[in-house]
């Protein structure tokens, strides 16, 4: 799952508007219902918790963003764990649902050491008002073990247009008849997007040969409604094929996200041994190597070019 609608220069200039925050939020929050429900099946996440909204000056309080990393999120989150530590978080999440039908966000937390529950309360009182979810936070990480009993928040008037409840078009797809036009019509559109995401990361052949077969799917959108049973059977079982491939993809991009973000680490800590003459600096390049050779096979079964012009840029860093 790629972050959408908000860039790292955003957040780094505070650019980003609280009620348009949750118009983003939301539909993210809907997309880890449908497909992020594991640890194995997880996504990752970032968050601040001393972040002032550009329509709430003065205000504090934790933004989080779910989402694999770019290039981009993973050197600015790089600098901001080095220069905002104790405000910061970073990791894995998914969603679980409960017997009762209610949703918790559940975060896997790796790095940064923001108090776990400020955190916590800051983000189910303020990023989730309005919004059928929990927050669940794992053990591990770096996170401070402040009291929970000790957390006081602020209060904070929020703009009236962003706390908005869930529309009944956002209930679990499950009340709904599974192969009704209309829940057909949002699984094929929720898979345009993704598919969406996947070209502007990669220009790889599988996607752009399955996002020409998703496009022929929505000329067909109109007549769905006049369809009989076994057409309506037919095209759902077609969603279920594209959504095996779009799996396959996203299950390598994740992985390339994850080889990816320790990188500037270990070259930076190469560089800084090569220039203190430190002889363990080999070992170090020994194991960026592995990660491009990694990295250089995740290209060849996505036939995607783009990923060695990456590595490419990685290596010119490197001394």
């Amino acid at each position: 799952m790629k972050i959408k609608k908000i860039e790292p220069q955003d957040l780094i200039e505070n650019k980003i508007e609280y009620k348009k925050y949750k118009k983003i939020l939301k539909p993210a929050l809907k997309t880890m219902v449908s497909g992020y429900t594991s640890e194995e099946n997880a996504t990752r996440f970032f968050i601040k918790t001393n972040y002032e909204f550009s329509d709430l000056p003065g205000k504090k309080m934790a933004i989080i963003i779910p989402g694999n990393h770019t290039s981009a999120w993973i050197k600015m989150i790089k600098e901001d764990l080095k220069q905002d530590k104790k405000n910061t978080c970073l990791g894995d999440c998914f969603v679980k649902k409960n017997n009762e039908g209610e949703f918790t966000l559940v975060l896997l937390p790796e790095k940064g050491s923001a108090k776990k529950n400020l955190m916590k309360k800051q983000i189910e009182k303020f990023a989730f008002k309005g919004l059928p979810f929990n927050l669940e936070i794992g053990a591990g990480g770096e996170l401070e073990e402040d009291k929970a009993e000790d957390v006081i928040l602020e209060e904070i008037a929020l703009p009236d247009d962003s706390i908005e409840e869930v529309d009944e078009d956002d209930e679990d797809d499950e009340t709904n008849d599974s192969l009704s036009p209309d829940v057909l019509k949002n699984s094929a559109k929720e898979i345009i997007s993704e598919f969406k995401e996947i070209q502007k990361q990669y220009n790889s052949e599988p996607a752009i040969l399955l996002y020409k077969d998703i496009k022929i799917w929505t000329k067909s959108f109109e007549i769905l409604k006049d369809s009989t049973d076994d057409e309506l059977i037919k095209f759902n079982n077609s969603i279920q094929k594209i959504e095996t491939h779009l799996s396959m993809l996203l299950k390598i991009d994740k992985a390339i996200d994850k080889e990816l973000e320790p990188l500037y680490d270990k070259i930076d800590k190469h560089n800084d041994m090569v220039d203190r003459g430190d002889n363990k600096a080999e070992k170090i390049k020994e194991e960026i190597l592995k990660v491009f050779d990694k990295i250089h096979k995740y290209s060849s079964e996505i036939k995607d070019s783009s990923l060695v012009e990456i590595i490419n840029d990685f290596k010119k860093e490197l001394k």
